[in-house]
């Protein structure tokens, strides 16, 4: 129950678009329960795409700087998801997301997406992503 509001207080603060409050209650949402992967996800996407938009102020490089640093924050967030979730499906696949879109590495990418694709109850997408992109498609 602490963590579900502790996620609800992070709701709030990402809505003011609060940097500070909304990674203050991100942190102590996944300390207080955690076991969801729904936390460690959704607290991965705000820090890899919502983050760095707040404060870009429409300049292009800057917004590409934040995005890199925010990518980097947010794949190591989900490898301390991963210490608690080893071989998740769903985490390995949001770091390929976010080395792929957020840092615009391939390559990174690639290794994320084969290594979902060996976890259990992996969907088959994983690998033929995996795949394409190790070949340059």
């Amino acid at each position: 129950m602490l963590a579900d509001a502790a996620w609800l207080s992070a709701d709030l603060a990402w809505e003011r678009r609060d940097r500070v409050d909304t990674r203050y209650w991100l942190a102590f949402t996944v300390a207080a329960d955690p076991v969801p992967e729904y936390f460690w996800l959704n607290g991965a996407r705000i820090i890899a795409y919502d983050l760095p938009s707040w404060d870009a102020n429409g300049r292009p490089s800057w917004r590409s700087y934040r995005q890199r640093l925010a990518a980097r924050e947010a794949l190591g967030w989900l490898g301390h998801a991963l210490v608690r979730h080893p071989r998740s499906f769903a985490l390995e696949v949001e770091m390929g997301n976010i080395a792929l879109y957020g840092l615009g590495d391939r390559d990174l990418a690639a290794v994320h997406y084969g290594r979902a694709a060996r976890c259990a109850r992996a969907a088959p997408y994983a690998d033929r992503i995996a795949r394409a992109l190790r070949a340059g498609r």
